[in-house]
């Protein structure tokens, strides 16, 4: 059943990664002289070959089901899966192998091997395969365990879909490209990594448990074997899809932006927001028992979400600071844009962590001004500082001490940092943000004063409803005016060359993206990479480059190798 409600969601998402990669890819040689007509045929091809191939791995599946023995040694027959099995098969597999067949004849054009549909094909099969014969090692191992009753239909979905796993793991390590072939290693390895995360505090959780219920003589649901069978299960196989999608291979993958988003948004940003959930909630709900209005009566009832709490933090925590020091290791002694986006999305995380507490600090303090408001049902005024105090406990001291050293740098090193696109885009979107929010919370607390005048009803409860409005006035408003300033202070020490007239550069010919990444930052101009198929790749001296087109008058310009070094030839392009 799960797994009939992620597939779908997790295939779309694969297809709309691979359509923006190869609409990115277009101008950066991914098919050269491809036409659209050929990338439709490639398409429905490899479309039609997965189906058939979701047909053919069914029929397996159920026949071989009927032919294993049940939960009781027998084996089962039943007569319309089985025909229902037989004609899958007999149907699918002459025309899965027919278009197989003209699929690797096709696959000697190396055009074809980099196509959208080839990377699509694999990239659909592998990660379907992966996910059921994961669920299907899951069920296995829960029954090896003793959390879980025999079934063979999971052993005949783990057989056919692992086969089918396998065999185009082999497809795709001989066939498919590098560029292509990380789309379905980040997601693997994504995949691997939640499913790993969840099952180490799932475990953590059932052993903590029971060491809290037998100390405290309290009672969780489930019984500690069954619950404790499942948490393994779950951590063996998850273990096993990380080590192969992630140490074996997704850490010797080239550092492009997809890897990067992997490492930063999900390990670094999911861990750090895991841990500071987590902890976050375990210091309220301390705080909330000492000094607040507690809802349990007893302290065992509420202190019984401890360890699933300080299960959360230390998984949060550890992929926190694995990812983060798998990022260093892959920058060279000089700070980085990496580096950079990595500070400025802690810096945010810790920013809207605080403003959450000062917002209710501010709404707390609204209602002490109009006590005849009750703006949040159920809270009292005590618990509500108490959120607000753990906001900002938690989120104040992140947000300062990399925005502290953030701005340190930007002192020392303006010509460096003030060229970030990674600053600008941090700076204007606080500053967008935060002044939208801030407007659209002033139209609603003038909204509601309007509306209680004309109705003859204006009074403390007004003060009150408004207390949210206008406590998001406040912090967002400061937000945004704080960030502008910074914006403009930027603007008027930024370095010549970020006024330079250029908004494009296309490099022809010219090996390595460090190039292309120091014209971007140094330039504020877009960017793109082509190939040439005649010969020559150029290396060019990236000062001499960026002086050079530091002093172009024109708007486009096309940087291309050439035997002796390179040209930069303007261009326009017609509407």
């Amino acid at each position: 059943m799960i797994i009939g409600g992620l597939l779908p969601l997790i295939i779309l998402g694969g297809i709309i990664v691979l359509i923006v990669r190869a609409v990115s890819n277009r101008g950066a040689g991914g098919s050269p002289g491809e036409s659209g007509t050929v990338t439709i045929r490639r398409f429905f091809q490899y479309a039609v070959l997965y189906g058939v191939l979701i047909v053919v791995a069914i029929g397996f599946t159920g026949l071989l089901e009927q032919l294993l023995p049940d939960e009781g040694s027998v084996i089962r027959r039943d007569s319309s899966e089985i025909a229902r099995s037989i004609a899958f098969l007999l149907v699918g597999i002459p025309v899965y192998f027919g278009i197989g067949a003209w699929v690797r004849r096709q696959l000697e054009d190396r055009r074809e091997r980099a196509s959208f549909g080839f990377s699509f094909y694999l990239t659909a099969t592998l990660l379907t395969a992966l996910i059921t014969t994961a669920w299907a090692a899951f069920e296995l191992l829960s029954w090896v365990f003793g959390a879980e009753s025999y079934d063979n239909g999971s052993l005949a979905r783990g057989i056919v879909w692992g086969l089918v796993w396998l065999s185009h793991w082999i497809i795709a390590a001989n066939y498919q490209e590098a560029p292509r072939g990380e789309g379905h290693l980040i997601v693997g390895s994504a995949l691997g990594l939640v499913g790993l995360g969840t099952s180490v505090a799932f475990t953590l959780t059932v052993v903590l448990n029971e060491m809290y219920a037998n100390l405290f003589e309290t009672s969780f649901a489930g019984s500690f074997g069954e619950n404790f069978g499942r948490s393994v299960a779950g951590l063996i196989v998850t273990a096993a899809i990380w080590w192969v999608y992630w140490l074996r291979n997704g850490l010797r993958l080239e550092r492009t932006p997809l890897w990067h988003a992997y490492v930063l948004l999900l390990g670094v940003l999911g861990g750090l927001f895991t841990a500071i959930s987590a902890g976050g909630t375990l210091v309220y709900t301390v705080l909330e028992w000492f000094f607040g209005d507690p809802q349990a009566a007893t302290a065992s009832g509420q202190f019984d979400i401890l360890p699933g709490l300080s299960a959360a933090a230390l998984v949060g925590l550890g992929l926190f600071f694995y990812h983060r020091a798998v990022l260093a290791e892959t920058e060279a002694a000089a700070r980085t844009e990496i580096r950079r986006i990595y500070e400025y999305v802690i810096s945010a995380v810790g920013l809207l962590a605080a403003a959450g507490g000062i917002t209710v600090l501010f709404v707390a303090l609204i209602q002490q001004l109009a006590p005849s408001g009750d703006v949040i049902a159920g809270d009292s005024e005590v618990n509500l500082l108490i959120g607000a105090i753990t906001f900002l406990a938690v989120g104040a001291p992140i947000w300062w001490t990399v925005w502290s050293r953030i701005q340190r740098l930007r002192i020392a090193e303006p010509d460096i940092e003030l060229r970030s696109p990674s600053r600008r885009a941090y700076l204007m979107l606080l500053f967008g943000v935060g002044g939208v929010t801030a407007l659209i919370s002033l139209l609603t607390a003038v909204f509601r004063i309007i509306e209680d005048v004309l109705d003859g009803n204006f009074g403390g409860d007004t003060i009150a409803d408004m207390a949210p409005a206008l406590a998001l006035v406040i912090t967002t408003g400061a937000i945004a005016g704080y960030h502008w300033t910074i914006f403009k202070e930027d603007r008027e020490d930024e370095p010549a060359g970020l006024r330079s007239a250029l908004k494009e550069v296309v490099l022809v010919g010219v090996a390595g993206d460090e190039l292309a990444g120091e014209i971007r930052a140094y330039l504020d101009a877009r960017v793109r990479v082509w190939d040439r198929l005649d010969g020559p790749v150029g290396s060019p001296d990236v000062a001499a480059v960026l002086a050079e087109l530091e002093e172009q008058p024109h708007e486009q310009v096309m940087l291309i190798a050439w035997d002796d070094g390179y040209r930069i030839v303007p261009f326009t392009a017609r509407t």
